[in-house]
């Protein structure tokens, strides 16, 4: 059966070797500068911050659009041989704080499988919509404070979006097919949390990749632009 809801621990490990190749990364690339000067200010949460100053991207009052996929699928199927696009999510964020913003997020799957049994195949033609909220945290700042660096906030982003949303699951598939899978069908929830880092090569546009337990699968990756401010 290739649908689990269950996170086992080879994808926690990926994870956290991912996020540990961004600082690598990081340390390698020779993109450093130094940012605004670190001034605190206070959060809608009432947290103490670094003032990110007016060239930070996401500043208030700021909104991004994005478009990414992702591999290592959690919600979607993945067996047999696969032919289509990999999955398109579209989503909104808008910077209500200096380091915070709300936003939603729809996507779309669509596939066709295909799964060799005996002296035939059976095909299978998968359709998933998705649509949901998420909050993001950005905090290059906050890292070049608590551990001293100078990372150029300006050309790097790092960042942590929490997600929660619906999943669609529908089936169009030969009678054969159905007692090998899950083919089950119908609305489902989906939530998660990613970490991610996004490179600006310009002042209003990004290319990003994330891992954690994303709406698509354990890692992400796209680009995103600023619409506003």
């Amino acid at each position: 059966m290739f649908y689990k809801s269950k996170i086992t621990k080879a994808p926690v490990q990926c994870l956290k070797l991912f996020l540990l190749s961004f600082f690598i990364l990081l340390q390698i690339s020779g993109s450093f500068a130094a940012g605004p000067p670190p001034h605190i200010q206070r959060d809608f949460l009432g947290i103490d911050l670094p003032n990110v100053g007016i060239k930070w991207p996401y500043r208030k009052r700021s909104m991004w659009l994005g478009l990414q996929s992702g591999i290592g699928f959690i919600n979607y199927p993945d067996f047999g041989s696969r032919k289509g696009l990999l999955p398109l999510q579209l989503n909104a964020d808008y910077s209500f704080d200096d380091h915070w913003a709300i936003g939603a997020y729809f996507g779309y799957f669509g596939n066709t499988y295909s799964y060799g049994y005996a002296v035939q195949t059976l095909n299978a033609k998968f359709t998933s919509m998705s649509g949901g909220v998420r909050l993001t945290l950005h905090w290059s700042d906050v890292f070049n404070d608590m551990f001293r660096e100078v990372l150029n906030i300006l050309s790097w982003d790092l960042y942590t979006t929490a997600f929660a949303g619906m999943y669609t699951r529908k089936w169009d598939l030969d009678t054969d097919f159905k007692d090998r899978y899950d083919f089950s069908e119908g609305n489902k929830a989906q939530y998660g949390i990613v970490m991610g880092l996004r490179w600006h090569p310009a002042p209003k546009f990004g290319v990003f990749a994330e891992g954690g337990i994303g709406p698509v699968g354990y890692f992400g990756f796209g680009l995103n632009a600023k619409i506003m401010k």
